[in-house]
């Protein structure tokens, strides 16, 4: 006879494993091993058995699949995986399991603690008329003032800029510039490949125009992404720098991180342009 004790009523069980196979490749062995429990347990807690009730599970059993989910969608609050797993609506529960959006992105890279290292190298030179930002020529007059790492840096508009990353060889680098109508990928790029040849890279390199920006001024904030990957992050064919990301492809490159969630590391850095 079935024993209710403290076990909770998880409606649908089958049906919702089923939709994380299906949404994020998840076999019922990786729930086995998420939850603690055997083949047989797992069965018992979605069809029942002589001693378990079925879509019925301990409280401790249904905190770590809350757990499992959060870690299928960061941007989810441990409240809204438990409110998930307990409906009765299947709807919900697919809700959940969506891709990531451009919002759980801004999530993904908060909850991830930032490490690369950036120094801005400002350049003197002669004003461009190449856009914002774009990259524009040097005169051959130009000067690099090198300056410290910081997360926040003025640069003044009759001046261009290079990064320096502290990174490792043979990694991929993503980079994007974040202005008022979304985000513009930097690298990889047509003066950047994405790939990592030196412990230092320059950004954009050595042999490339530096950035430079034009009117109207302000903040610019700067995002890099390295990544143990073999392939390049983001947009594989850039467009001008004039074209932002669309949300599929901020979408597609949250769930990539998502996925290789200890293969990469961040860091930030706002260019706040004043007019010289």
């Amino acid at each position: 006879m079935p024993r209710p004790l403290t076990a909770i009523l998880v409606p649908e069980l089958l049906a919702k494993l089923k939709l994380l196979d299906v949404r994020h490749q998840v076999s019922r062995k990786e729930i086995e091993l998420a939850l603690g429990v055997s083949k047989a347990t797992l069965s018992a807690y979605i069809n029942g058995s002589d001693s378990k009730a079925k879509n019925r599970m301990p409280p401790e059993r249904l905190d770590k699949l809350i757990v499992f989910l959060q870690g299928k969608n960061p941007s989810l609050s441990k409240e809204m995986a438990r409110t998930a797993w307990l409906s009765e609506q299947l709807a919900l529960f697919e809700q959940a399991l969506q891709k990531p959006s451009s919002h759980s992105f801004a999530t993904l890279l908060q909850a991830s603690h930032q490490q690369l290292v950036i120094t801005p190298i400002r350049y003197l030179h002669h004003p461009s008329r190449l856009g914002l930002p774009q990259l524009g020529m040097l005169a051959d007059e130009d000067v690099a003032i090198t300056s410290q790492a910081s997360s926040h840096f003025v640069l003044p508009s009759n001046q261009s800029l290079r990064f320096d990353i502290a990174t490792q060889a043979g990694h991929s680098l993503f980079a994007a510039c974040e202005t008022d109508v979304g985000w513009h990928q930097l690298l990889p790029g047509r003066r950047h490949s994405g790939r990592i040849v030196a412990a230092l890279e320059r950004v954009p390199q050595a042999s490339e125009p530096a950035i430079s920006f034009k009117a109207p001024f302000g903040p610019h904030r700067f995002i890099f992404i390295e990544a143990k990957l073999t392939h390049p992050l983001g947009r594989q064919a850039p467009q001008t720098l004039t074209t932002p990301l669309t949300a599929n492809e901020i979408a597609s490159l949250a769930e990539t991180l998502l996925h290789h969630a200890q293969d990469w590391r961040w860091g930030e850095i706002t260019i706040i342009v004043e007019p010289a």
